[in-house]
């Protein structure tokens, strides 16, 4: 399965001073001010310091600078700032990217309190200029749409607090072109609650630094695009507050994030989404990497946070952090993809951590892709109904205990391993663990020429390990409660579980000293389930479950089971009908096999009484290996 995007990457061009052409209507600041303000006529030419293109005099840090709709006439709205320009405010009123916009060139300005583009369509380009502000907002007021503001190569803005790219509007915008720079204490696209649909893009060699980076700090269907630009940032969330759904950051074409902070996909909202690499859109490669001992990288982090994903796609697409990676910490329905040759690295793997903390999945699929754990993985801690699945030759590595069901009340919780190629490998010294503390329902399945490899995998109370044309390499111990479910555990899908080790169903050792456990296998017509050993199989005092589908049992020998060696008979056989007999060593191959006591016989027929005879000696004759056996 391929994840796609919902939102549509808008291509954009670079923005040139000589594009700056007529203007559009808008609404002049209020009358009534406690600062001065001074704005901007043109009246001369473009310089900044020219008192004769100010109408109350060249501004400074007490004084406000309005930049105002409609652009001067004489067409001078590139702003030439030249050393040491100021203002208290710099409100920017007119312009936009289609018709033409206010640039500021050549020379650094710096405000004393904050950079203000709030009126419909306004926009202002830093062209070749550096910016230093407090604040800044592009698009404050409920009735601003479409502000934008451009950094073109070289130009830098720093905002040495916090930068709103849509605090309450809509459609406002921030581009940085390639070799840009933006610095903020926080950078926040989009603010309140009704802001919605507001941007931002960097190209390559653009550079955002931020200590905290917020995608739909409040608002909804904000985009965050990456495009061969670099983001440095502490705290990361896409999707911040109860209600800031549908935000998506993206890192395409080279895209790279360096994170020391947190990194979250949907702290308490729904439906939020972050793109590393897009493969399957020809969209290239991405890099996010989140460090710091702590800093988990969370993917639906508190109750009621919903439907939130990650997608990691394409070789050379790579996440990496220095902590956990959580599916679902204390939310429903997150997801997490890596897929197309994607790597990823995290020192622990936790899916449905809390209760409450249902139907989470991450899917590693795909020749090359990989997620690689340190620690130990859990899948389903408190939570129920939560699922991995490695396919199509996708390859998950554990350093610590894999655990399928980890807290007590972690019930339905699924590892799937299926597909020529696909492998969950379990570091020697460390075990796979279905279902650890109790519960109901989880279990590890490994299908279709897919593989686990563990020392041990232990199938505990409400565990069951399944398998339908796969292997599992190392031992096996189950326990009370435990199952073995060869095919996928239903009579509508027989198939053959193979182990490479021994399987206990009886286990003399910890952790399930004196338990016994069950082996299920399913029938339907002349199909049956099988478990093929290589070493011991060990089923002293254990039961044997049978499943028989619509059609029931036929008159013939049923292989249910091989090994390398036996110990022991099942002590308890259940729905095995009247007439029907267990042979521990089916034709002398090390087999076991269900077979009808005596053969049918055509009375009618010439041979029936020989027949009846060789039935008869056969019977003896397969007694006596059960005997022996």
């Amino acid at each position: 399965m391929t994840v796609r995007s919902r939102f549509f990457r808008r291509p954009r061009t670079h923005v040139a001073a000589t594009a700056i052409a007529l203007a559009i209507a808008g609404t002049a600041l209020p009358a009534a001010r406690a600062t001065p303000l001074s704005t901007w006529t043109g009246a001369t030419w473009v310089n900044w310091s020219d008192a004769s293109n100010w109408d109350n005099g060249v501004p400074d840090a007490t004084i406000d600078a309005a930049l105002p709709n409609p652009l001067p006439a004489a067409g001078n709205n590139a702003i030439t700032l030249g050393t040491g320009a100021l203002a208290h405010t710099l409100f920017v009123q007119g312009g936009d990217y289609i018709n033409g916009l206010y640039a500021i060139q050549s020379g650094d300005l710096t405000l004393s309190d904050q950079l203000w583009i709030d009126k419909s369509s306004a926009a202002l380009c830093l062209y070749t200029a550096a910016v230093t502000t407090p604040n800044g907002t592009v698009g404050a007021s409920a009735d601003a749409t479409s502000n934008e503001l451009y950094l073109n190569p070289t130009s830098t803005l720093t905002v040495t607090d916090r930068l709103n790219i849509g605090w309450d509007g809509t459609l406002a915008e921030l581009y940085v072109d390639a070799g840009a720079t933006m610095t903020a204490g926080t950078l926040a696209i989009g603010g309140q609650a009704t802001s919605t649909a507001n941007a931002m893009y960097a190209l390559t060699s653009a550079t955002i630094n931020a200590t905290t980076f917020l995608v739909g700090d409040g608002g909804t269907d904000n985009y965050v695009g990456f495009n061969g630009g670099a983001l440095n940032a502490g705290t990361t969330t896409v999707g911040n507050a109860v209600g800031a759904d549908r935000n998506e950051l993206d890192l395409l074409e080279g895209g790279a994030a360096t994170v020391t902070g947190p990194f979250t996909v949907g702290l308490a909202s729904d439906d939020n989404s972050v793109y590393v690499g897009y493969d399957t859109g020809s969209q290239g490669v991405g890099t996010l990497a989140v460090t710091g001992a702590g800093n988990d990288l969370v993917i639906g982090a508190n109750a009621g946070a919903e439907r939130n994903m990650l997608v990691v796609d394409g070789a050379g697409s790579t996440v990496t952090t220095d902590a956990a990676i959580v599916v679902g910490k204390g939310g429903d329905n997150s997801e997490l993809w890596i897929q197309n040759g994607a790597v990823v690295t995290s020192v622990l793997g936790r899916l449905g951590v809390e209760a409450g903390a249902d139907n989470n999945l991450a899917e590693v699929t795909g020749a090359g892709s990989s997620w690689t754990i340190s620690g130990s993985l859990r899948v389903g801690g408190d939570g129920s109904s939560n699922s991995l699945t490695v396919s199509d030759g996708g390859v998950i590595n554990v350093g610590g205990n894999a655990f399928v069901g980890y807290g007590a009340s972690s019930n339905g919780n699924t590892l799937t391993v299926t597909g020529a190629g696909s492998q969950l490998v379990v570091a020697s010294g460390s075990d796979l663990v279905i279902s650890r503390a109790g519960g109901t329902g989880n279990m590890a399945r490994v299908n279709d020429g897919g593989i686990i490899t563990a020392a041990r995998t232990l199938v505990g109370a409400g565990g069951t390990l399944a398998g339908d044309g796969g292997t599992v390499g190392g031992n096996v111990l189950v326990g009370t409660g435990g199952t073995i479910a060869p095919g996928a555990g239903s009579v509508s899908s027989i198939g053959v579980l193979s182990i490479n080790g021994d399987l206990d169903l009886a286990p003399s050792i910890a952790p399930f000293l004196g338990q016994h456990g069950t082996l299920a296998i399913d029938v339907s017509g002349a199909a049956i389930d099988r478990v093929s050993v290589v070493g011991l199989l060990n089923i002293a005092d254990t039961t044997l479950h049978f499943d028989v589908g619509f059609s029931g049992w036929l008159n013939q020998p049923y292989v249910f089971a091989s090994y390398g060696t036996l110990a022991g008979t099942f002590a308890t056989v259940e729905n095995l009908p009247l007439g029907m007999l267990i042979d521990y060593d089916y034709l002398g191959l090390h087999q076991i096999a269900v077979l009808s006591a005596v053969p049918e016989i055509d009375p009618a027929g010439a041979s029936s009484v020989l027949a009846l005879v060789a039935g008869a000696l056969g019977l003896l004759e397969r007694r006596a290996r059960r005997k022996l056996a």
